[in-house]
Parts: structure tokens; sequence; C-alpha cells
């Protein structure tokens, strides 16, 4: 009900209400058109340049691209891609990136119109994070490449061409990242990103004129540094059928899925993440019941590790109470008895496995909790980022590189399987 005060007559809360809701519904659309008018000029303004605009990119766009900022961290992501063609014919893409380790900026991609080794490019002191190498100081720039002769030869053709680059942007990187030169960060405006693009272009005709070694593996999708191999995809609910996680729930999803291999050993990782419902019914003062319906997201960690070799069942601290339930298979070291529990099928295979230098080993490096079973390695992990998943498959190659050749030929494998 409306009620009158002093100052004139006062809204109901349903009006009250209504008149915000109004506003907020004004406000909202009125920000979308000023987007849209505003990506529309930047559209306008690229394609003035003979370029092409995409607001919403896929992350296919920088496939392949491997050195920071690209190949670190999780949860990338792409947007405002610009496609075109410098002035002397080479084709270009710039495209603004982000990941969880590097906030938003615009890259430029030039094509060197074939795969060459690492080579990175920055003024001293400004390198990019994570570059790793061997490095040259050269005339105000740093050059930090992989292979020793290939860095030299960079160094030596490259830093003066560059100059003029860093009059036009004194804090610019370049990468030359597998079939690409890179240029991080460049301006997003197209008058700005012109002379920028031109200058790198002379860039890429000096690299296409050098004598290049054997460059190193270009990733099909996107990777990690320093591990071309691997895959990082922002979500492939495939693997759910695959590694174990929380079954209750539903929407079941995941998420920042990582695929790593070294020889016959395989893991895969994710963020599993799920909702949980709970129907609550309560009673209000005068008796009347209401059910209401609460919805709860949950994330996890859950990682495992395929074997494409034959092995046994086998467990070290493993399940509830850290795998203290259920028999206990004794060892000669008491230590090691004491720290952890293994639980085998065969404790002969059991005592095969873990031999004494195994055990030495296991304390040493104070082992974490797995099981095998069924040729797959479930392993408890705090998170999945690359640090922690690269020291779990490192862990894993070194277990397994431990076993005695006849172990192996108990398995009924007359080498060990590769695992590098």
């Amino acid at each position: 009900m409306r009620q009158d005060t002093p100052f004139g007559s006062a809204f109901s809360p349903v009006e009250f209400f209504v008149v915000i809701a109004g506003v907020v519904a004004v406000v909202v659309i009125g920000i979308f058109v000023a987007r849209a008018v505003i990506r529309a000029m930047y559209r306008a303004k690229v394609g003035a340049f003979g370029w092409d605009y995409e607001p919403s990119p896929g992350l296919e766009t920088v496939y392949g691209l491997n050195c920071p900022p690209f190949g670190l961290g999780r949860q990338r992501r792409v947007e405002d891609r610009i496609t075109g063609r410098t002035a002397s014919g080479v084709d270009f893409v710039a495209v603004r990136y982000r990941s969880d380790v590097s906030g938003w900026q615009f890259v430029a991609a030039l094509d060197l119109g074939a795969a060459y080794p690492e080579a990175q490019l920055a003024p001293a002191g400004r390198e990019r994070r994570g570059v790793a190498g061997q490095r040259l100081d050269v005339d105000g720039w740093s050059v930090v490449g992989a292979d020793a002769t290939w860095t030299q030869a960079v160094a030596a053709s490259v830093p003066p061409a560059a100059h003029l680059l860093r009059k036009l942007l004194p804090s610019a990187t370049l990468s030359v990242d597998g079939r690409r030169l890179t240029v991080a960060p460049v301006p997003s405006d197209p008058e700005l990103l012109l002379p920028v693009l031109n200058c790198a272009a002379e860039i890429v005709a000096i690299i296409r004129s050098l004598p290049a070694g054997a460059p190193g593996p270009v990733p099909a999708e996107l990777s990690f540094y320093g591990r071309p191999t691997w895959i990082y995809r922002p979500q492939d609910d495939a693997w759910l059928a695959s590694v174990p996680f929380s079954g209750a729930g539903h929407a079941h999803e995941a998420k920042e899925v990582i695929i790593g291999r070294r020889g016959a050993l395989q893991l895969v990782a994710f963020t599993h993440h799920w909702d949980t419902t709970e129907t609550r019914t309560t009673t209000d003062a005068n008796g009347n019941s209401h059910t209401e319906t609460y919805t709860a997201h949950h994330t996890e960690p859950a990682a495992a590790i395929f074997l494409d070799f034959p092995f046994r069942d086998l467990s070290l601290n493993w399940g509830m109470f850290g795998g203290r339930l259920g028999r206990k298979i004794a060892f000669e070291s008491e230590d090691f008895n004491r720290r952890y529990r293994v639980n085998a099928d065969d404790d002969r295979f059991a005592y095969d496995v873990i031999h004494p230098q195994q055990m030495e080993w296991l304390l040493a490096i104070d082992a974490p909790a797995f099981s095998i079973d069924s040729g797959r390695m479930d392993l408890v992990v705090p998170d999945t980022d690359f640090p922690t998943l690269d020291d779990r498959l490192n862990f894993a190659a070194a277990f397994f590189g431990r076993l005695r050749p006849y172990t192996w030929e108990s398995l009924g494998l007359r080498t060990p399987p590769a695992l590098s």
C-alpha cells in the first residue's frame, strides 16, 4: 500500500522493486548497446586496413604457440582476433590473450613459413616470465635459446633490426616460437599496430635467412613450455569415464584438462566440477510447510597415470586412513614399515617391486600415496598445476625405472618399457 509522508506520497515495496528493476534493465541495455557500438566501430577501423576482426575466436587461434606468455598456466583465454597481411606479404594474427599466470595482453604472431628452433629476445632485465635456456646479452638485448648455435646466430643478426621495434615499443619482447615470430605486448589500435607489424616483418625476413638447426616439436594443440608433447584443454569431459573422481551428485565436468606423457606413462589430470542438490522442508510460525531446493557446486583435483605395459595391483598408503585398513605386507625395514603400508594381491611380487634400494629411495623422497590397479596408477594430488603433475610423472618414471630386469620378465617383458 502506498503511504503518505511529509515529503509526499511514498512508493509501496512492490512499486519500489519495479522501479529499481527498470533502472537496472535500462543500465544493462545501455551497456550492451554501448559495447556493440564500440565493437562495430573497432571492426570498421580494423577493416579499413584490409584486415579481418573476430571478437570471440577459439583457442585454436594460438595452437602451436608454446613460448611465454603461451605454454604457461591454466584458464587460458583469447579475445579480439585480428588477421591480415603486412605490407611485405607476411601473414599475421594479433589476439588478446591471458592465463592464470599472466594478465590480458595483445600479442602479434607472424608466419615464419617453417618451424625454427626456439629463441627469445627481450630488453635486458625484461625477459618474459618462465623463459629458460642459454642466455646471451647483445647490445642491450637478452637473447635466450635452447640450441647454442641457433641462439648465437639470432643474437648476431636480429638485435640491430629490433632497435626500431624498441623505439616503437620500449617494453616489447619477441619469440621465435615454432612456425611464428611473436611480439608482446603490442597495441590493439590498428593505426599503432601497423608500424609494429611492418617492423616485425623485417625481423621475419632475417630469421628466414638464417641457417636453422633442428627445430623442436611444434604442438598440435595448446601445450606447456618445455613439454611440447603435453596437451592442455579447457574442458574434455570424455576423461570422466577413465579417471576416478567423487561419484556423487550431477552435472559432472572435467575442466582444465592436462595430458602428459613420459615414454610408456600417460598422465591425465583435470579439475572435476559437479553439483549436489538438497531439498529442505521448513515450517514457519503459522505451521505452514515450505519446500526449498539448494544446489551446491564442488571442485576437486583428479589425476591418474595410464600404464602402457602389464603390471600387477599394488598400492602404497592408499585408501581410508592412509591404507591402514586391511592386510599389510611387512618388509625388513622397520622404518619403512612405520611410514608406509603396502597392499598387494601377490606378496612375492610386492617384495620384488619394493626391494631394499626401492625402499631407501621411497623413504628419502617422502613418496606420495598411489594405487596401481588394472593398468592405471591413481594419485592423490593437492592441485593439478603443471609443477605438481610434472613431479608426479617424474616420480612414476623413477619408481618403475628402479624395477629389476627379472621383475619385468615375470610380467612377460623381455626389456623394460621406455620411461623417458
